[in-house]
């Protein structure tokens, strides 16, 4: 019977095109069209350079322009209540100003093609493999980079559910002449494809345990451990409200026992929480680090680039400040004894917020005051070299404040102009996120005192040493467990697709105002502190989300090419 799907056709010419690009050998032995896939499949060399190919269209997916590819997971931030995005190159606006459509996909656009693009490519090594194996390929080789396609194939299709919901599940290459259009899958049917290929991969065992096991130049790849901590996430994801209507206990079960078990499995090959929690992100490879992605070049300006410390730095200190910390995130810290800033006793008091805090705020952000490189962050008006007021005032926070994690302090200012090579890896599995992963079954299980066993665990690492959440039980302990998750994983991609998950996206930030912080400095040197709304900037300070946001819409372009087979999420005409 044939079934339809236009998404995922494969064209020649585009497949040929592909397999060119990844290995520039290649270029030097026979006219452009004259490639076969007998050349890409026939060594273990040009067999491991397509596989890297795979894995370098992790960098580029859902971006608009070359400049900001390097730092795909930050895009998420604007578009919750971490960040004010400045600038509008990445097109986030749309997403928060009410007008993300099928039409007008803002940060989006690409998601759905590129995503598929990469699928397919999986499913083209799956089928050369026995070219692979006629030309003498070893066992080995194919075993473990077909595992690791695996794992990138899963990868690439969680990141598609958790946009877009349920979508197609495309597992062959598709024959030119016999075009096929499949419907979308159901959520459950794709996390539950992708927990049976983790199930593969881990019972295989062809892959490294952990990072800890590869020479340096193979870090960054596939591993076992990366396989628990992905499936952990991926069931988290399946029992949570978005996707789980129906409250489904089994799908916490499945979730505890997946994110226990990348815990242990973690922790047997000698990971575990770093004793300092700016350096989980600065210090390459450090135990608490299950998979980063190195985005270190040193080729021109429009390869693969990390602008991380360009993008975030301060103004003052030659950054371009392109999104800065909202006033809202900046009261989610805690006291450093354990008490919301509005507690009874908390000492809270705007002239004085920097005091006493939480240890991750000193970590995170910076502020008027704070040491920063050289000299103290000047946000002051008038005349704060980080300020409005300031040199280089074009690239101001409009919070009046700066980020500070991911940031390398070591940077010279007159590296962070054009196109910045830094070299600190993008970490995207690590242990705190398991932990949390843990907790957050347990609190839906009605296991509080575990739940809060796990919580604690974040808490009092080294360096952090915040009082244990102990006492606290139903919504103030679900309450205080999400604010622990917006906190420890600020940054890092979470939050967006977190609220998603709650069903809470709409529910939390539609109207949602930016605020900032003023600060007027006096001539005899005293300050006075205010509230007020941020300047928008190229961005806005007053979002406008929708009930349909909860899921992103398919683009248009891709349900007509299906000819209606299939259908767009709901809300979205």
């Amino acid at each position: 019977m044939k079934t339809k799907n236009i998404i995922i056709k494969i064209v020649v010419v585009l497949m040929l095109s592909n397999l060119i690009a990844c290995n520039e050998e290649f270029l030097d032995r026979q006219p452009l069209d004259k490639f076969t896939e007998n050349d890409v499949f026939s060594t273990e060399e040009s067999l491991e350079t397509f596989v890297n190919r795979i894995y370098n269209q992790q960098y580029t997916v859902g971006t608009l322009d070359w400049w900001w590819r390097m730092t795909f997971e930050l895009f998420y931030s604007p578009l919750t209540d971490e960040s004010h995005g400045k600038f509008d190159f990445w097109h986030f606006k749309e997403v928060i100003s009410g007008g993300l459509t099928p039409d007008n996909m803002g940060v989006f656009i690409n998601k759905w093609s590129i995503s598929y693009q990469g699928i397919r490519n999986c499913n083209l090594f799956f089928k050369n493999i026995p070219i692979s194996e006629e030309a003498g390929v070893s066992p080995e080789a194919i075993a473990r980079l077909s595992d690791e396609v695996r794992l990138l194939r899963a990868i690439i299709y969680h990141d598609l559910l958790k946009h877009f919901g349920g979508v197609p599940i495309a597992d062959q290459v598709y024959d030119l002449n016999n075009l096929e259009i499949i419907p979308r899958n159901t959520p459950k049917e794709v996390s539950d494809y992708i927990l049976a290929t983790l199930d593969t991969v881990i019972a295989n065992g062809n892959l490294p345990g952990s990072y800890f096991d590869m020479a340096m130049n193979n870090k960054g790849r596939g591993t076992v451990a990366l396989a628990h901590a992905l499936k952990s996430r991926v069931a988290l994801y399946a029992a949570s409200p978005l996707f789980n209507t129906s409250n489904d206990a089994s799908l916490w079960d499945t979730a505890a026992k997946a994110s226990l078990d990348a815990i242990n499995y973690s922790e047997a090959q000698g990971h575990g929480l770093y004793d300092d929690y700016q350096g989980v992100f600065l210090d390459d490879y450090n135990m608490e680090v299950i998979f980063d992605k190195s985005l270190h070049s040193t080729s021109t300006a429009t390869d693969l680039d990390n602008t991380i410390d360009r993008d975030l730095n301060a103004n003052g200190y030659g950054g371009w400040t392109s999104m800065s910390p909202t006033q809202d995130f900046i009261e989610a810290y805690e006291t450093a004894d354990g008490l919301d800033i509005e507690d009874l006793g908390s000492g809270y008091t705007l002239d004085k917020f920097w005091e006493n805090r939480d240890p991750r705020f000193y970590a995170t952000v910076l502020y008027d005051g704070a040491m920063w490189k050289d000299r103290e962050v000047e946000v002051f008006l008038p005349g704060g070299l980080d300020s409005r007021d300031g040199p280089e005032d074009w690239n101001t926070s409009r919070t009046g404040y700066y980020w500070k994690k991911l940031l390398d302090e070591s940077v010279p200012k007159s590296e962070l102009g054009g196109a910045n090579r830094g070299t600190q890896n993008k970490v995207e599995f690590r242990m705190a996120e398991l932990y949390l992963n843990y907790a957050e079954t347990q609190i839906a299980l009605g296991n509080e005192d575990k739940a809060i066993e796990y919580i604690d665990l974040i808490r009092s690492r080294p360096g952090v040493d915040m009082p244990s959440v102990s006492g606290l039980s139903g919504q103030a302990l679900l309450d205080k467990y999400r604010n622990e998750r917006r906190i420890e994983l600020v940054l890092e991609g979470h939050r967006f697709h977190d609220l998603r998950r709650w069903d809470m996206y709409y529910e939390t930030l539609n109207g949602f105002e930016v605020e900032r912080i003023n600060i007027t400095k006096a001539g005899d040197g005293t300050k006075s502190y205010s509230i007020g709304l941020a300047d928008g900037g190229e961005g806005i300070n007053k979002y406008v989300i929708k009930p349909e946001n909860e899921l992103i819409p398919i683009p248009r372009n891709e349900i007509n090419k299906s000819e209606g087979i299939i259908k767009q999420n709901p809300g979205y005409n």
